[in-house]
């Protein structure tokens, strides 16, 4: 088991709290916070959601589940990091994940939001953010709501890349999208979209424009 009691936590969002692994710098551990974790999510949930199982509320698990569907998607770790299992902390259970530097010396952390706040639209943003979008529609890989902050910048010989670390799998109570390309297909343009407008209204001007997908 591994001792997290009493470590600073890197970063934490609604639901989880990220540690750097003690052992391995190059992984992170996320936990689900007491108060976020299945028993009580289930409960707080509208009634027909409650006829799902306790494990379909864990963060972790569904976070786990998408990665092992990753797995089969050809050069997924372009675009998502490498997922290691599940480890047992004195935190609680914690999925491991590659921790995601921006340059190849492993010095640099970006978002996308931080990168668009210092540089704008480049070309280049542009151009990663198409080959992103291209990823997701032609695997089907369905994602939550996309955020500019869990997404990071990584430059890797010479060229940029995004990679998703957070906001892994399918929200849906029936997961129709995930089973049914047509339907997947048509949320991930709507995702998108949102994702675009979002980003246009916190800059004040239009963006860049989505991928036609032909």
């Amino acid at each position: 088991m591994i001792s997290l009691k009493g470590k600073e936590c890197l970063a934490q969002g609604a639901n989880r709290v990220c540690y750097v692994h003690p052992q391995d710098s190059s992984k992170l551990l996320k936990i689900v916070k007491p108060w976020k974790r299945s028993p009580i999510k289930k409960r707080q949930s509208p009634w027909y959601k409650r006829l799902r199982p306790a494990k379909c509320f864990d963060d972790n698990i569904q976070e786990y589940k998408a990665f092992m569907a990753l797995a089969g998607k050809r050069d997924y770790q372009r675009h998502f990091p490498q997922c290691y299992g599940m480890i047992a902390t004195d935190l609680g259970t914690a999925i491991c994940v590659e921790y995601i530097r921006s340059d190849d010396q492993g010095d640099e952390i970006t978002s996308m939001g931080d990168y668009l706040r210092k540089n704008g639209f480049t070309d280049e943003i542009k151009e990663a953010l198409n080959d992103l979008c291209c990823f997701l529609y032609s695997g089907n890989i369905i994602t939550r709501d996309l955020r500019e902050f869990n997404i990071m910048v990584r430059n890797r010989d010479g060229r940029m890349n995004l990679v998703i670390v957070d906001g892994l799998g399918n929200s849906e109570f029936l997961p129709v999208s995930s089973i049914f390309p047509w339907f997947g297909r048509r949320k991930i343009k709507r995702k998108l979209r949102r994702f675009r407008n979002r980003l246009e209204r916190k800059i004040g001007q239009k963006c860049w424009s989505i991928p036609s997908f032909n």
